[in-house]
């Protein structure tokens, strides 16, 4: 089944519910219709209001001249949050510990399973601060208020966050220490990292990264030869079932609302966890 994406405009005679609608216009029964719903799949614009918001539930009246958008990819799997929960919080903002496979927040095709639809469920309002990638699991941090989120994106976009993270690498790097500073996306990116244990041609790494480029470390450590474990996409020759061997551990910043400095760092417990090798 190819993906489905479907933008019309309600008219007179078409159904006014949501789900009849939208299954009047796409080839899917009116359950998958259901279900992509709840999952996040569809927006609706009203009539002279600026703005698409996602609607879930299948009754929600519509009106002509209303907008309907709905986009449907049968090959999304929405992963178990299982795992998923609160690592240190205060009233203004929490530092989660995010499961590998889930999505940081939506895509148009959906937000279910995701950290910043998980966390608004829990929290009522989040404001997603920083992002890791789908693959990646570990430390990430989200805001509870407007004010949270102003005043953190603050500190990541002044790069006065301190990011940790470990991976197993593919190959033994020959310097034991090493500094990346190799442009991304025409942006200046620095990463730096330590071989801190070794097993048959793999290495853990320490790593530390200054700025934040999209896939900056698996991009960089692939430019150096020696790509994450389990990377689907980036490197050669590293495939692993287990899954990309990355994980945000540590994460350090001053809070800006209690002036004083927070430091979270996951356990060897928890790294076990994600690190399987």
């Amino acid at each position: 089944m190819a993906k489905k994406v479907c933008k019309k405009v309600v008219q007179k005679g078409d159904p006014l519910i949501a789900c009849d609608f939208v299954a009047s216009k796409v080839d899917l029964s009116k359950e998958k219709v259901k279900k992509a719903m709840m999952n996040g799949s569809c927006w609706l614009k009203k009539q002279r209001i600026r703005g698409l918001h996602r609607i879930r539930k299948a009754k929600t009246p519509i009106r002509v001249g209303d907008t309907i958008e709905f986009y449907f990819d049968p090959d999304i799997e929405f992963p178990s949050v299982e795992g998923f929960d609160v690592f240190y919080e205060n009233k203004h903002f929490g530092v989660w510990k995010k499961v590998p496979g889930m999505l940081s927040q939506g895509t148009r095709y959906g937000d279910a399973g995701s950290v910043l639809k998980e966390v608004a469920a829990k929290r009522k309002q989040a404001f997603l601060i920083h992002r890791l990638d789908r693959e990646v699991g570990g430390l990430i941090v989200v805001g509870y208020s407007k004010q949270a989120a102003t005043k953190l994106s603050e500190l990541f976009r002044t790069e006065s966050v301190e990011k940790y993270y470990r991976a197993w690498v593919k190959g033994i790097p020959k310097q034991n220490e090493g500094l990346i500073e190799k442009p991304l996306d025409d942006k200046a990116s620095k990463t730096s990292y330590k071989v801190i244990d070794k097993f048959e041609d793999k290495a853990l790494l320490d790593i530390r990264i200054f700025t934040g480029r999209t896939h900056q470390i698996r991009r960089h450590l692939d430019f150096i030869g020696h790509p994450v474990i389990g990377d689907p996409r980036y490197g050669k020759g590293n495939k692993d079932d287990r899954g990309l061997q990355l994980v945000s551990y540590r994460i350090a910043f001053e809070d800006p609302f209690y002036k004083r400095s927070l430091d979270q760092s996951l356990d060897d417990e928890d790294l076990d966890d994600f690190l399987t090798i």
